[in-house]
């Protein structure tokens, strides 16, 4: 396959996998508010069942046994003219976002994760408020599909949630109306999850320079050292009561 083929066939397999996925989001806050901040997830179980459906005759071909292991930054497969188009800060925040994929059909694994460092509390913020945002774009990326980019971020869109930062304190809380629009043009997905023994698991961990003071969450669990905090919460939790997702953590 050629290089864009590859990446958006790779879209679009995360994307039928939406109902069976667990999903880790870390972010690691420095001293001076800045931060790392990574989403990993996991197909492998989805992928396995979705076998299934496939036939012999593709499962057997070479090109299904094939191992794939690719690295690039969301820069590099965004097309020109759409760079144009980008503030400073889109384009400074998508060039230091790099996308790790990992992928062996034959022994059910397929993994992805989004690494993006911010130098500054300004910066770090900006990504927060707007990763998501870029990601549920579908023009931004091969495959020109809605929300296909961002299925590969979280299984489904999560730009639905409302981020609020500063050196000292991290806030994450539900958007409400975009979390029942996520679930209206979702329907068949999210029955699927209701219905059956699928489920996706997320993992929020969020890691500090000091101590926590403080926190609002009904989930939250802290380490030993209180620098540690995670939010653990099924899809099927989350759909019963949003607010499980949320978190507001002083430090």
């Amino acid at each position: 396959m050629k290089f864009l083929r590859l990446i958006t066939f790779l879209f679009a397999i995360s994307f039928s996998l939406t109902s069976c996925y667990d999903a880790v989001q870390k972010i690691q806050f420095k001293e001076n508010g800045g931060g790392n901040m990574s989403y990993s997830i996991d197909f492998s179980k989805g992928l396995s069942m979705m076998k299934a459906f496939i036939p012999d005759s593709i499962q057997q071909s070479p090109d299904f046994s094939k191992k794939i292991d690719t690295s690039f930054t969301l820069i590099e497969v965004m097309p020109d003219s759409l760079k144009k188009t980008k503030s400073k800060e889109t384009l400074q925040m998508l060039s230091a976002t790099r996308l790790n994929m990992q992928m062996d059909m034959v022994n059910n694994q397929f993994k992805v994760e989004f690494n993006g460092a911010s130098n500054s509390e300004a910066d770090l913020r900006y990504r927060l408020q707007n990763f998501d945002k870029e990601l549920s774009v579908g023009d931004n990326f091969p495959g020109g599909n809605k929300d296909l980019a961002g299925g590969a971020s979280s299984g489904l869109s999560t730009d639905y949630f409302i981020y609020e930062y500063k050196k000292g304190y991290f806030k994450r809380i539900v958007d409400t109306a975009a979390f029942n629009k996520s679930l209206a043009q979702n329907a068949a997905i999210y029955e699927m999850i209701k219905s059956s023994g699928l489920d996706a698991n997320f993992v929020l961990e969020l890691m500090f320079p000091k101590s926590v003071k403080k926190y609002k969450s009904a989930l939250l669990t802290l380490s030993n050292d209180k620098k540690v905090a995670t939010v653990k919460y099924s899809m099927k939790d989350a759909m019963k009561n949003p607010s499980i997702m949320e978190v507001e953590v002083e430090y």
